[in-house]
């Protein structure tokens, strides 16, 4: 497990773009607009007995 986080870490560092202070407001929110979605989703399918895939 503690391979498979290091490496999830690491990817997301090569592929997640370093912003500006001044842009960084903006992506909080998009990234929690984001994440709202896939709680909302992930819900959904539980609600209905589906699996997630």
């Amino acid at each position: 497990m503690a391979e498979a986080f290091a490496v999830f870490v690491q990817l997301w560092f090569a592929f997640t773009p370093s912003i500006g202070e001044n842009e960084k407001d903006a992506a909080r929110r998009e990234a929690w607009n984001q994440y709202q979605k896939f709680v909302e989703y992930v819900a959904t399918q539980m609600e209905g007995g589906s699996s997630v895939h």
